[in-house]
This record gives C-alpha cells, sequence and structure tokens, in this order.
C-alpha cells in the first residue's frame, strides 16, 4: 500500500501536464471535486463529506489510469469508509479539501517530488486519523454492556 502514491503520482504528473481535452477536463474535474467537499463541509453534511472525500482519492487514481489499482483504491476507500461509519459517524470526512487541494497542485505543475510527499503525508495523516478514532471508539465501547453481560 505504501507504493500507491509513487504509482499515482508518477503517472498523474505526466498525464495532468498534458493538454489533452480528456486530461483537461479531468483536472477541472478534481477542482470541482474539491469545492464540492469543501461546501459538504462548510454545511456539516457528513455523509455527503465523508463519500466526497473518499471518492477523491478514486478520481485522482482514474488520472493516473490503470484498473488494476483503480480497483484497489476502490476498495480501499470502501473500507475507509465503513470504519469511518462504524466508529465515529457523528464526525465529518477524515480527509482535509486543502489536502487535495496541494495534491492537485503538485500534479499540475509536473512535481513529482511534490506530490509525493504531499500524498505520502496525507495518506499517513489519513491512516493515523482513522486508528485514532478507532482507538478512541474502542476505549468508549462497553462490549459487555452491548451484549448484556452482567460483571460482578
Amino acid at each position: 500500500m505504501r507504493r500507491l502514491p509513487r504509482r499515482c503520482c508518477g503517472a498523474g504528473c505526466g498525464r495532468a501536464r498534458s493538454s489533452s481535452s480528456a486530461i483537461s477536463l479531468h483536472k477541472r474535474h478534481l477542482r470541482a471535486h474539491v469545492r464540492s467537499e469543501e461546501k459538504a463541509q462548510r454545511n456539516g453534511t457528513i455523509d455527503e463529506s465523508v463519500r466526497l472525500a473518499g471518492q477523491f482519492h478514486v478520481l485522482l487514481t482514474e488520472l493516473a489510469g490503470g484498473t488494476e489499482l483503480l480497483g484497489l483504491v476502490g476498495q480501499l476507500v470502501a473500507k475507509t469508509e465503513l470504519y469511518k461509519a462504524l466508529f465515529n459517524p457523528s464526525k465529518g470526512s477524515t480527509c482535509s479539501a486543502d489536502e487535495h487541494t496541494e495534491i492537485i497542485d503538485a500534479l499540475e505543475a509536473g512535481d513529482l517530488h511534490a506530490a509525493l510527499a504531499s500524498m505520502r503525508g496525507h495518506l499517513v495523516e489519513l491512516e493515523e486519523r482513522v486508528v485514532e478514532q478507532m482507538r478512541r471508539s474502542a476505549a468508549q465501547e462497553d462490549l459487555g454492556a452491548v451484549f448484556g453481560v452482567v460483571r460482578s
């Protein structure tokens, strides 16, 4: 999983600098998508915010190309959204639209090193936030009470 950023960014940088109309449309779509993320976060629409944040990663992978990678990222996003729903449903996305914008900016500039650093930093922070939410949630759960176990 740690190799995903290089694969996405490497292909994404080359394609993001491309002037083809399909790539230009994809770049505009990514920017519009981030604006939708920001709006969902501002409006406090939690389900929409989580869905859009996950979808960003799928769209970015589509820019990089590769069906195999797209399937893997799609599964990872779905699982992350499930964990989010189970362990912290009252909070919005664990992704930041600002982090997504930083990744797009680096890709459009064709700066592979900056794009990789942004993506790696984003994924590490995302992983840390999800794991921390799971830990906090698990610490607050009393599974004995959930299953009706009486403690003496």
